[in-house]
């Protein structure tokens, strides 16, 4: 056999075949598709730390929520926790377990003398990372444990300190009573003036105001701490910090919807408290409107729509909607099922108007399969989930976004986000990105229509990354039909 005149023809043969497979049905030669691997060591996180003022519209794009150290570990202090948050991509925080502003965390033993020297820790961090602290109490058990007391997670206990929030010195938190209302003045007054001046401009107003002891009657709530109670403590909130500090914005306490959680009440009971607050005029001291969710990522949008329906009855529509807390549990479901609900749950969020969205949590509380288990994305001893390299990956890419628009939300079973542009003009912008799952596997997206003309070829990034933290990555054609199912893919320009 002459292999010199074999050879060739084989050579020939090949790459034919090489360029009919990389050829669109109209016979346009496109380049085949190539498959590689990105490390999440390697991803490049926006520098926050550029940004020199926070203090109008959204401070940040992504965040965590109930940062806690843990004894023994690389983050048994804040500089630990909060170099990871930094190295993640996390641009804020909410709620820290050892050095929030809450009024049992700054108070002296006789309630008047306030010490910042924990929350500054936090507060004012050399890193770039904002703090949304919340002020009074972040739960029932807050108040309990000053007295060395204890209250039930659920808060639901008929335990004098786990029915209504307190102040320092034992008192309910009566908005009607002149020396609880004094009380709560100077605590609020001393906040301001202490960060007056600083770059914290965001303060929460309570957590989860619902959660305190009602009775469930039925569709009719009776609550022994309510919305009346809440709408007063509003308005002093506002009136007492804009004295100190006109440029500050006041954040409604979040609101919780649960479906996967034991609860003290139904799905409805934050919407019954929250359009009762707004009942008593509340939305003119409410500068944004806080939710917080744990459910099903297909029932998020839903959900936002009934908030955005509340807010538009009471003529506070226009106003900014934040996601201060969201997840899913990596011991009660999967690993891989928190990590793809990292861009879900963002995704369907940004793409329905939330401007801010912390996830819950950094590092787990504990890895059991209840009562909060499992919604770090470090497990409770500091190892990392692959959420924690999901996060980055959204982070890098993303953490900057300008707008997210709905491409698709279900249509054909596909749900699709475009994100653009730059939040902060002073970060590079993202450039047209796009995030895409379907609810059934071997499913498909033609997104030539949807880019710009200027691309020819697509990176298509699994979100979900093996253990190793490295995320397959496919270089295509526009042209080609992309690969989806129920695990996202991001997607950018080659």
């Amino acid at each position: 056999m002459n292999w010199k005149l074999i050879l060739p023809l084989v050579l020939f043969l090949g790459n034919a075949m090489v360029a009919m497979a990389g050829s669109g049905t109209d016979g346009v030669e496109t380049s085949p598709t190539v498959t590689y691997t990105i490390s999440a060591d390697s991803l490049t996180i926006p520098d926050t730390t550029r940004i020199g003022s926070r203090n109008s519209g959204a401070p940040y794009r992504v965040g965590f929520n109930m940062i806690r150290t843990v004894p023994g570990s690389n983050f048994s202090n804040a500089s630990g926790v909060l170099s990871d948050i930094a190295d993640v991509g996390g641009q804020g925080f909410r709620q820290v377990q050892d050095g929030d502003l809450t009024w049992f965390s700054v108070a002296g033993d006789q309630g008047s003398d306030f010490s910042f020297d924990a929350a500054d820790t936090y507060m004012q961090n050399s890193l770039g990372l904002y703090p949304i602290p919340t002020l009074f109490q972040i739960g029932p058990a807050t108040a309990a444990r000053y007295w060395n007391k204890s209250c039930p997670e659920e808060g639901a206990s008929d335990s004098d300190y786990c029915r209504k929030p307190f102040t320092t010195e034992g008192e309910a938190l009566n908005m009607g009573d002149r020396s609880a209302k004094s009380a709560a003045k100077e605590y609020l007054t001393a906040v301001a003036r202490h960060y007056s001046g600083s770059s914290l401009g965001h303060f929460e107003i309570m957590n989860e105001p619902e959660r305190y002891k009602h009775f469930d009657l039925a569709f009719l709530y009776l609550y022994r701490w309510g919305p009346a109670d809440y709408a007063k403590l509003l308005e002093l909130a506002s009136e007492t910090i804009k004295a100190a500090m006109p440029n500050a914005l006041i954040v409604a306490g979040g609101m919780v919807y649960y479906d996967n959680q034991d609860t003290d009440g139904r799905h409805e009971m934050w919407e019954d408290f929250f359009d009762k607050t707004l009942d008593r005029g509340a939305g003119q001291y409410i500068d944004v409107v806080n939710f917080h969710y744990y459910g099903k990522w297909k029932g998020l949008e839903d959900h936002i729509g009934e908030v955005l329906t509340i807010m538009t009855r009471h003529g506070i529509g226009k106003k900014p909607i934040w996601m201060t807390e969201v997840g899913s549990s990596a011991t009660a479901g999967s690993q891989t099922e928190q990590a793809a609900d990292v861009f879900r749950f963002f995704s369907v969020a940004f793409g329905n108007g939330v401007e801010l969205a912390n996830w819950h949590t950094h590092v787990s509380s504990h890895d059991g399969v209840n009562h909060w288990g499992g919604y770090g994305t470090r497990a409770s001893g500091g190892r990392r989930n692959l959420s924690w390299y999901t996060y980055k990956l959204f982070a890098s890419y993303l953490g900057n976004f300008g707008d997210c628009t709905p491409v698709r939300q279900g249509e054909g079973d596909v749900w699709a986000y475009r994100y653009t542009g730059s939040h902060y003009s002073a970060l590079d912008a993202t450039e047209h990105s796009y995030v895409v799952w379907a609810s059934k596997e071997g499913s498909s997206y033609d997104i030539s229509a949807e880019v710009p003309s200027t691309w020819e070829e697509i990176e298509v990034i699994d979100v979900v990354p093996d253990n190793s933290g490295n995320f397959t990555v496919k270089t295509q054609s526009v042209s080609s039909p992309i690969s989806v199912g129920k695990e996202p893919v991001l997607i950018v320009k080659y």
